[in-house]
């Protein structure tokens, strides 16, 4: 993974576990000076060694038994020592809501080793953390909530955005022929020009256009009391028009009056929400001027003119939600019923090779393009003559039968069940011994152990 896709994953690793801690304090809010859960330094500081140890682990080629019990070993380690020694946990469920949080950070930070983040991963990311930060900040205007709750995923929101105009930068940069700093001085000033308008904004507008909402408020509770007012004598004068009820008989309408709750006292906004409004505001508005500044990259003022370039317009298509389900689906139904249909002829010598086809196109030995299954399984028996010597021999009465079946016409029997395991399992620890040496280490070390060390 080279340099320019470090920042965005350490970005991202930073995102989801702000992220994973926002998520569980909204959801399992502490009592009264409790503030249980994960510690987010420890969290963040153990999932970002789980990504440096996995990049130096895959510096080197490994067979994939050793990525799997490495990545095994590495993940349940980090949600062990969080859970053990970093937290603080009450019951079964906030135990389990834990480790799910921390393995999904801890997987997120292996899977990005394998497949550095992208633009539109960043943007992704960008609106999950947005979307989390809105939750939260609507959860502290309503339930009583510590103001740190907002903090780091208000941090990760811009860590997020920054992540993303580093990638969009790097990407101008390659794409330029040329060297290209001015793009990051033009985002200081327009960052720093947005700050300087925010902030005169709290300052001057911020007061006003608060009063007016407020004023709003006020005038429309008294607007719905005099209508709901206004309905009520309606009705009275409705029920005037009918008969007087007999002696006895309860009256038609009682006397009600509507009233609406009075508002309550007003109290001083927490300086925490203005802040996270106004970071929200300063993204926003730069985004939209980076979405300008996209629409308007082919609109040329003033100048010589440039010959065209060679590359074609690429269209861009939106799909919609219900194409998406369709596809989802087709290809759903599609792998089941090819899952069903080797499933039902597994037995077969036609199942048995395309089992043995699989077994080698995953080991790196697949077939080759224009080679014929036969051709295909008389290879793979020279290959692991040395490995299993009675395979050879199985392979080619295999071969047999598929081309008497194949040219002759003749019916291929369905081979007993145990047979065709057997020929399965024994194709695939015969490619396995033949390109892979080392995936024996552990049993061949077992063997020259003393009888008491090996059980």
């Amino acid at each position: 993974m080279s340099d320019a896709k470090t920042f965005p994953s350490l970005a991202g690793i930073f995102c989801d576990v702000a992220a994973c801690r926002t998520l569980y304090r909204l959801f399992d809010r502490p009592p009264e000076g409790g503030a249980p859960g994960t510690g987010l330094i420890p969290w963040l500081l153990l999932t970002l060694v789980v990504y440096g140890a996995d990049r130096i682990f895959l510096r080197r080629a490994r067979v994939l038994p050793a990525v799997v019990a490495f990545h095994i070993l590495l993940l349940g380690g980090h949600t062990a020592v969080l859970l053990l020694f970093f937290s603080d946990l009450q019951g079964f469920a906030a135990y389990l809501m834990a480790g799910l949080m921390i393995l999904f950070t801890g997987g997120r930070a292996c899977a990005r080793c394998f497949t550095p983040p992208t633009a539109m991963h960043s943007i992704r990311q960008l609106e999950a953390c947005v979307a989390i930060l809105l939750a939260a900040v609507w959860f502290h205007s309503l339930v009583a909530l510590d103001s740190s709750v907002c903090l780091p995923i208000a941090a990760a929101v811009g860590i997020a955005f920054s992540a993303l105009i580093a990638q969009r930068l790097e990407g101008a940069r390659g794409a330029s022929s040329g060297s290209a700093p001015s793009g990051l001085v033009t985002l200081g000033l327009v960052l720093l020009a947005l700050s300087v308008v925010m902030l005169l904004f709290m300052l001057f507008v911020s007061a006003p256009v608060g009063e007016a909402v407020l004023w709003l408020w006020h005038a429309g509770t008294a607007a719905a009391r005099r209508m709901l007012g206004l309905l009520y004598r309606l009705l009275a004068w409705l029920a005037y028009l009918l008969p007087d009820p007999g002696p006895g008989e309860e009256p038609y309408l009682e006397p009600y009056t509507f009233e609406l709750p009075e508002p309550e006292e007003e109290t001083e906004a927490d300086p925490l929400v203005g802040a996270v409004m106004a970071g929200l505001l300063i993204c926003g508005v730069v985004l939209l001027l980076i979405r300008l500044l996209w629409r308007l990259r082919a609109l040329r003022v003033g100048g010589s003119q440039r010959r065209g370039s060679s590359r074609q317009a690429v269209t861009r298509s939106r799909p919609r939600l219900l194409t998406l389900l369709r596809r989802a689906f087709s290809a759903l139904r599609h792998r089941i019923r090819l899952a069903f249909v080797q499933f039902c002829r597994r037995n077969t010598p036609a199942g048995v090779c395309a089992a043995i086809e699989r077994h080698g196109r995953l080991l790196g030995a697949g077939r080759g393009r224009g080679e014929t299954h036969c051709a295909y399984l008389r290879r793979i028996a020279r290959l692991t003559s040395g490995q299993d010597p009675g395979l050879p021999a199985e392979l080619e009465r295999l071969a047999e039968l598929l081309e008497r079946g194949f040219y002759g016409g003749e019916p291929m029997p369905a081979l007993a069940g145990k047979t065709a395991r057997g020929l399965r399992r024994r194709a695939f620890l015969a490619l396995r011994r033949r390109l892979l040496p080392d995936a024996d280490t552990l049993s061949r070390i077992k063997r020259r152990l003393p009888t008491g060390w090996s059980r």
